[in-house]
């Protein structure tokens, strides 16, 4: 079994955030009217600044 390279040097998290479709995230945070109000701070940028 050989070593994966794709994912080397990266922080467990930012490996997990390549997962998560951002165009997803948005179609969700529209649906609910969750960034009604927003003017920076937006819903995927809440999720990957955990």
């Amino acid at each position: 079994m050989g070593k994966n390279t794709i994912f080397s040097g990266q922080p467990i998290f930012n490996q997990l955030l390549t997962f998560i479709d951002k165009s997803e995230i948005r179609k969700i945070a529209k649906k609910h009217g969750s960034e009604y109000y927003v003017k920076k701070f937006t819903t995927y940028n809440h999720v990957s600044s955990i």
